[in-house]
């Protein structure tokens, strides 16, 4: 449906606004939800609005301030049927480093943008996404820190303004993984209605009791090159990774191929192509039977590529993850890698690296009581689309050219299911709806 509905500006049409569009992930959940396009998108980068245009091209966009954006004149004529805002987040996360980007107060209230739109345009039902310490939203002290005594108070402010509004105000903290996407990724999520009726919770389909959540295995592209770890040179010209990122290779071989069975591929057996879901766009939907049973012989293998792999993660407290899980937070920075061990012989390089990082572990990955000699350590970033593809975005979908543009864009995002399920079990379908009558001329 994307890009071929042309928004109407009578009243026989109900709008939908997308406040803080960014490239248009909460749009394309919006329209998932719907069965049809939004009609009105505003973002003030315009290196996003563009994106979206390219996207959402039957659109009405806005490249400006949301604040400078008119309600009632900009924005066409008649009812609005809701309006789903994502503001800024990083100035409301844990991880923000306040002590080398002070956090600005502007930016914590961007919120609040969505008051004089419930005033003067009434939507129906109105929608905001955002990070889960969003409710702690409250004063900061001289450091940029929230006074914890304080914490909520600008938050709860917020939601009973929302209230003498005249709408209901609910909020849950939601997990992407729990709704079928292979990451995952809490975030709080607030539904707001005019019509007197309780909002809405979609029921978790994925989970304990429920299907099996997916894994970040089935968002990555095998084919894609990776370099080897001694090849690196940093950002400011230095060759090699620092000692900090060699302990978390070490710490991650540890976790994620000794302490617990490893996760294997066999490349030669991987053909490019996916279709969205982790399979092969030619071949019945894969199971992880696909991973094991494994060869118990290297003999004659020929024609098999086996890799041990695992994710790096060089930020945070973590060390990474195994591959069998669904991939953790996709942020707006290149912190995530791919590790890859192909096994095979042993070479000089890998027995000095694990000599050095890790004494008294020898050079193999265990699997299945075989020991597999390991002949290389390679890396690489994951790919934008790899990203956008734990977030629920098809591989048609378009983003930005350049790798750093297309992470930030991906990391703004929203993930698609939990948005679309909340729209779509809280938003009057249009059958329901009979315009008013226009009067005789």
């Amino acid at each position: 449906m994307t890009g071929l509905f042309q928004p109407l500006t009578g009243i026989d049409h109900k709008h939908f606004v997308i406040g803080f569009c960014g490239v248009g992930f909460s749009t394309h959940a919006v329209e998932l939800a719907l069965g049809k396009s939004p009609d009105v998108a505003i973002n003030h980068d315009p290196k996003a609005i563009a994106i979206h245009k390219l996207n959402h091209p039957g659109m009405i966009h806005f490249c400006d301030d949301v604040w400078n954006v008119s309600r009632v004149w900009d924005i066409p004529r008649g009812p609005v049927r809701g309006i789903w805002i994502s503001p800024a987040c990083q100035m409301h996360s844990q991880a923000f480093n306040c002590k080398a980007t002070p956090r600005e107060e502007q930016q914590r209230a961007l919120c609040e943008v969505l008051l004089p739109f419930l005033d003067e345009r009434r939507p129906e039902v109105a929608f905001l996404e955002n990070v889960a310490p969003f409710e702690n939203w409250g004063p900061l002290d001289e450091e940029g820190e929230p006074i914890k005594a304080l914490m909520g108070t600008y938050f709860r402010k917020f939601v009973a303004d929302i209230r003498a509004r005249g709408y209901s105000c609910e909020r849950r903290i939601l997990n992407s993984a729990d709704y079928g996407m292979p990451q995952s990724r809490r975030r709080l999520y607030m539904i707001c209605r005019a019509d007197g009726k309780p909002a809405v919770w979609p029921a978790p389909t994925h989970g304990p009791g429920l299907l099996s959540q997916l894994p970040a295995f089935g968002c990555l592209d095998f084919s894609l090159p990776t370099n080897p770890i001694w090849d690196y040179v940093q950002r400011n010209g230095t060759p090699g990774h620092t000692v900090a990122t060699h302990r978390r290779m070490a710490t991650g071989f540890v976790k994620f191929c000794l302490e617990r069975p490893p996760i294997i591929v066999d490349e030669a057996a991987w053909i490019g192509a996916w279709n969205g879901n982790g399979e092969h766009a030619k071949q019945a939907p894969r199971t992880w039977d696909l991973l094991r049973p494994l060869p118990t012989s290297m003999a004659g293998g020929v024609k098999q590529r086996l890799c041990a792999f695992w994710l790096r993660k060089d930020n945070g407290k973590t060390w990474g993850q195994p591959l069998d899980e669904p991939m953790h937070t996709v942020t707006c920075k290149d912190t995530k890698r791919l590790m890859r061990m192909p096994l095979g012989e042993s070479s000089p390089k890998v027995r000095e690296w694990f000599a050095k990082w890790l004494p008294g572990v020898a050079p193999v990955v265990p699997v299945d009581g075989v020991d597999y000699p390991i002949a290389d350590i390679t890396e690489r970033l994951l790919h934008p689309r790899e990203l956008a593809r734990s977030m629920g975005i098809p591989d048609s979908y378009k983003l930005p050219p350049k790798n750093t543009a297309a992470i930030r864009g991906v990391g703004n995002g929203v993930t698609v299911e939990p948005a679309a399920s909340i729209v779509r079990a809280n938003v009057e379908p249009l059958e329901e709806w009979k315009p008013p009558k226009r009067r005789a001329s």
